[in-house]
């Protein structure tokens, strides 16, 4: 996929802790060597690859595959149980100029199709191929891999749609199909993968209402999912009621696409979420007073949408918001007088708005702030007294 070399980069500063795994020498506990018929197989790869960089090139015909580059063996059966392929940026020269930079980032990738090689390595529990340039479709012998238990495809050129047969890997506990060419339908075998807790589908073409999406992912998946990224997924049409069965949503982003309408009453659900990004879509309507019992929310996007009404008093419940982004949206009336409960607020930004009155003297407690923009609003009266101890701003 062409884009920026910042975006590129970007991706790569929001990969989540447990899934950052460094392209590393591959190690084992003990003195096992690799099973003959995996090396032969990872050889045939290596071969069938485009490597511009030479990034295999531990990938030896006498060597044990065991130790080499982005492959890890299990302990005692010597199966090759991971393999870690994802490119990384390489690190910045001083020397260089951002053309040769560019070239360098580049020659680091994988490219060509996804090699076959791989489809008889059904022992495999985790596969990193994210931030190459493979430009295939995703296999089908790779939904035969139903020991697989973490799948990150993400950030390639991968193209046409994800086939029903996903639903047979039913190990799966995270699956990374993220800033690539893939559209079409989600297969409702999605919602069967039981132990999910965190999938990104973020940056394809998907083209479908998120009613039908959730409704693809409402089988046993909603009772433990944590992460769902569906972000600039031209996605639209509304939220449906059923959005508030995946309770134990951590992360939720849906921005960047077009979706509308109001936000159901169900979402107050969603007592687990830590992280929500609504941002750059077309809600309209009244936020639900419910909206209060999201008493986990660290992070909350909505800017650039048409919410109407006024904020509701049960935001003081949200004692753990440190971002709140509401800029460019249609809310009105005053901050309710318990704003100043949000002690670990640090960066507010009501911008563009018709919130009218005067602040509330309770938000000169909000001691942590260290960025405010409330300008084109409708604020009046004079500024509190207390609003000096605003001293982080």
């Amino acid at each position: 996929m062409e884009g920026s070399l910042g975006f590129l980069f970007l991706t790569f500063l929001i990969i989540p802790l447990p899934h950052f795994f460094i392209f590393c020498t591959g190690h084992t506990h003990s003195q096992v060597r690799c099973i003959d018929t995996e090396r032969r197989a990872l050889l045939t790869f290596k071969q069938d690859l485009i490597d511009p960089s030479n990034r295999l090139s531990s990938w030896t015909v006498d060597g044990d595959c065991c130790h080499w580059v982005g492959v890890v063996c299990h302990n005692l059966t010597a199966h090759v149980h991971q393999l870690h392929l994802r490119s990384f940026p390489p690190v910045w020269d001083d020397s260089m100029t951002l053309e040769q930079y560019e070239e360098a980032y580049w020659r680091s990738r994988f490219g060509g199709p996804i090699p076959v090689d791989l489809q008889n390595m059904t022992s495999l529990r985790h596969l990193d191929l994210s931030g190459n340039n493979f430009n295939s479709s995703i296999p089908n012998w790779l939904y035969s891999f139903s020991r697989l238990e973490f799948l990150n495809l993400g950030s390639n050129n991968l193209q046409g749609t994800i086939s029903s047969a996903i639903g047979n890997l039913t190990s799966a506990i995270s699956i990374d199909l993220s800033v690539n060419e893939l559209g079409g339908k989600l297969p409702r075998s999605l919602g069967n993968l039981c132990n999910l807790r965190e999938i990104r589908l973020s940056s394809n073409k998907w083209s479908q209402e998120i009613s039908e999406i959730l409704e693809s992912l409402s089988g046993c998946l909603s009772d433990r999912l944590e992460i769902l990224d569906l972000s600039d997924s031209q996605l639209h049409g509304h939220l449906p009621d059923e959005l508030g069965v995946f309770k134990n949503l951590v992360q939720l982003s849906f921005q960047d696409n077009s979706i509308s309408g109001p936000i159901p009453v169900s979402f107050g659900n969603l007592s687990s979420l830590t992280y929500l990004d609504f941002s750059n879509n077309q809600f309209n309507g009244t936020l639900p007073q419910n909206f209060g019992h999201l008493k986990n929310l660290v992070k909350l996007y909505f800017q650039q949408n048409s919410i109407s009404g006024p904020i509701p008093v049960s935001f003081g419940n949200l004692s753990s918001l440190t971002y709140l982004d509401f800029s460019n949206n249609h809310i009105n009336g005053s901050l309710p007088q318990n704003f100043g409960q949000l002690k670990n607020l640090a960066d507010l930004n009501l911008w563009n708005n018709s919130i009218s009155g005067p602040l509330p003297v309770s938000f000169g407690n909000l001691s942590s702030l260290t960025y405010l923009d409330f300008s084109n609003n409708q604020f009046n009266g004079t500024l509190p007294q207390n609003f000096g101890q605003l001293s982080k701003l």
